[in-house]
């Protein structure tokens, strides 16, 4: 436990929020994330039912989505600074928006229409990742000379 007191004490509220936002976005990776006419998918099921000839891209921004929110949580434990953080955030968003204009185009309709519980979690969570991220850097001070 007393790792766990350290940590509360070296990180500051804003990097808290930042993960808080980044195990929102892991937990709804794991939740259905979008559905069609053939099932549900999560980030598991998605990757595996998009892995084919063509459609692979989708699969892969999926789970590059899902890394990235691993990365974050990873980086809440490794780094004392946001740096890594603004790069996991716009990595993880990239990649879900290249996934929402990809479903846009395998689907030919608003991929709006196929998302699930899990996509909407995903959303808050980058959304709370941003706020955790925005906050952090409104609170960077400049050196003393």
């Amino acid at each position: 436990m007393k790792y766990f007191e350290k940590l509360n004490a070296e990180r500051s509220t804003d990097r808290k929020i930042f993960f808080i936002g980044m195990v929102l976005a892991l937990i709804g990776y794991f939740i259905p994330v979008f559905f069609d006419e053939d099932g549900l998918y999560n980030v598991f099921t998605g990757a595996s039912a998009y892995n084919i000839p063509g459609y692979a891209y989708l699969a892969t921004f999926l789970v590059v989505g899902w890394l990235a929110s691993i990365a974050g949580i990873a980086l809440f434990f490794i780094t004392h600074t946001i740096v890594g953080d603004v790069v996991v955030w716009l990595i993880g968003c990239g990649f879900g928006i290249a996934e929402l204009v990809s479903l846009f185009l395998y689907y030919e309709e608003l991929p709006f229409l196929h998302m699930s519980a899990g996509a909407y979690v995903i959303i808050v969570g980058w959304i709370v990742a941003l706020v955790g991220t925005v906050l952090g850097a409104a609170h960077i001070k400049a050196p003393q000379a």
